[in-house]
């Protein structure tokens, strides 16, 4: 029969004490537990199958373990062109949440209802905290106020809020900056922006960014090149329509990388400079490979977990904490 391992156990056996091994298997042994000791902790965890009594924790702690994940409306409104991040982000917090030792519910909300009859909706899955995944603000900011009036976690991601305490998102408009500045300090001047994500609410702040870089340079700005739909004829209309106007464009900046490979293979051959923006999926299929800003969503989901484990394991008073995190610049050999 095999020997069902305690916490005092492993604390005896890698020569620490119970609350050595707890806050480690908490995430919570940074500044707390040596280093050595930690990796000794979890070797022994490893090494004897250790597992936490979930159902003795949740009487006990009053918890269910559970972290509900919400998005607006349906996953069916969300299609893979244009939302690839949607679903990667999805993933990296359902993955740092497993890691933590909390499970997921997936909660498709219903934002034509009230906020009180939506926020019952919510207490009746039993999570100890949610995540609202990509919300506007108009939908999201009443839901929240009910939310903090019963005193129930919650963090946001990708929708800031000025009187929200917590939320994580990607840095758009500083990241496309860096982008256009990047190919501006390559020689580049005569650069434009194809928006390829139809009514985005991130397009003005991305032109915007656009603008401030050129315009700090002494240059003219380009107006935007918008698609009409996302479908790839309304990409070659707009596109040629780009090359028309700026026969002798330089460089040209994609509001988005989902249909970067069918863009890079149309230009191959063109000195022109492609810089992408966004998802790893689609900028990895293309040939020739794309420079691109990637979106840093493991560290947005990873963020995001730990703002929202803060307020379920609280060590010390809560503080407000919103974080902005930058895309990271991926240049390919030209």
């Amino acid at each position: 029969m095999k020997t069902m391992f305690t916490i005092k156990d492993i604390a005896r056996l890698s020569g620490t004490s119970p609350t050595a091994v707890s806050f480690v298997l908490n995430n919570k042994d940074q500044g707390k537990v040596d280093p050595r000791k930690k990796r000794r902790i979890l070797e022994l965890i490893g090494e004897h199958d250790y597992r936490r009594n979930r159902v003795a924790q949740s009487l006990k702690l009053r918890k269910t373990f559970n972290i509900a994940i919400c998005i607006q409306g349906s996953l069916g409104q969300y299609p893979i062109v244009g939302h690839y991040s949607h679903y990667e982000t999805l993933s990296q917090i359902a993955q740092h949440c497993h890691q933590a030792g909390y499970s997921n519910d997936l909660i498709q909300v219903d934002v034509d209802k009230l906020p009180d009859p939506m926020t019952q909706e919510l207490k009746h899955h039993h999570a100890d905290g949610f995540v609202f995944l990509n919300w506007s603000a108009d939908a999201l900011r009443p839901l929240l106020n009910s939310l903090e009036e019963r005193q129930i976690p919650f963090v946001s991601v990708g929708t800031p809020l000025a009187d929200s305490p917590l939320w994580v998102i990607y840095d758009r408009a500083v990241s496309f900056f860096n982008g256009a500045t990047y190919l501006l300090d390559q020689g580049l001047k005569k650069i434009c922006v194809l928006d390829t994500l139809p009514n985005s609410i991130h397009s003005a702040s991305k032109y915007e960014a656009y603008q401030t870089a050129l315009q700090a340079r002494g240059l003219t700005p380009y107006p935007p090149f918008r698609v009409s739909s996302s479908t790839m004829k309304s990409v070659l209309t707009t596109l040629h329509e780009l090359l028309r106007t700026v026969p002798d464009v330089q460089g040209i900046i994609l509001t988005d990388n989902a249909f970067a490979p069918y863009i890079v293979a149309i230009l191959e051959g063109k000195t022109i400079r492609i810089l992408g923006f966004g998802d790893a999926g689609f900028a990895q299929m293309c040939a020739p490979r794309l420079s691109y800003m990637r979106f840093p969503i493991e560290a947005v989901a990873e963020s995001a977990v730990n703002m929202l484990l803060s307020r379920l394991n609280p060590v010390e008073p809560v503080r407000r904490s919103q974080q902005r995190h930058q895309c990271e610049l991926i240049v390919q050999d030209t």
